[in-house]
């Protein structure tokens, strides 16, 4: 892995680049750079009524599955692809996102952990929190919880939504 000029160098952590187009003044398109994944991390990590011991997601978000996750919900993000036409005011970059709440236990403990997080990605309109450089300023449409089967012995919900951002 490279280290040049990517913010979480120290951490070792690959961050996901994203591309997106920014209107100024003079209606140029210049080539910019946003770091979403890694807002939204750093964001939902930070919400104390999702996150911790007792909440929806005990364990947080997570760039990769952990090999022993334990009883507690975590869950994974993954962004799948930019937006484009970005013509709103302020917005500069966009992208969909997939978030994967993961649960040991039981189908229920994965379903509630996704509604809490796609009640929490509702607020972003609000708040507009910023994070790792990004300014979170929209979620739109969140999908709610959908469960999804396999084999792994794991229980697990899906949310996409496309987020919406701007440099901080």
């Amino acid at each position: 892995r490279q280290c040049r000029d990517q913010p979480d160098c120290r951490t070792g952590l690959l961050v996901s680049r994203r591309r997106a187009l920014v209107s100024g003044p003079a209606r140029l398109a210049l080539a910019m750079t946003l770091d979403i994944e890694g807002a939204l991390h750093a964001w939902g990590n930070s919400r104390t009524d999702l996150v911790g011991t007792g909440k929806p997601l005990a364990k947080g978000l997570m760039r990769h599955r952990p090999r022993s996750p334990g009883r507690a919900c975590y869950a994974t993000v993954s962004v799948e692809d930019d937006v484009d036409g970005l013509d709103a005011e302020g917005v500069t970059s966009g992208a969909i996102v997939e978030f994967t709440v993961w649960s040991a236990t039981d189908r229920e403990s994965s379903r509630a952990a996704g509604s809490a997080l796609a009640t929490a990605l509702l607020s972003l309109s609000r708040t507009r929190p910023v994070a790792a450089g990004v300014q979170l300023l929209m979620a739109a449409p969140v999908g709610w919880p959908e469960f999804v089967e396999d084999d792994s012995g794991e229980f697990r919900h899906t949310v996409r939504a496309t987020i919406y951002a701007a440099s901080a």
